[in-house]
C-alpha cells in the first residue's frame, strides 16, 4: 500500500498535546450512527477512499 496522500484521503494527527478526548469512526444508516472503533490520541489516521 502506497503512503503517498491522494486528493480523496482524509488525513488525521493528533498528539497528546491536543483537547480532543478521543476520535470516534462510524457510519450512519438509515438514521442511525453506528460506532465502529473509538481511540483516544495521540494518533496518525489516514483514511483512503478507492
Amino acid at each position: 500500500m502506497s503512503t503517498e496522500i491522494k486528493p480523496n484521503d482524509l488525513q488525521l494527527l493528533l498528539d497528546e498535546d491536543t483537547d480532543v478526548d478521543e476520535v470516534v469512526l462510524g457510519f450512519k444508516k438509515n438514521g442511525t450512527f453506528h460506532e465502529l472503533v473509538t481511540i483516544e490520541p495521540p494518533l496518525d489516521v489516514c483514511i483512503r477512499q478507492h
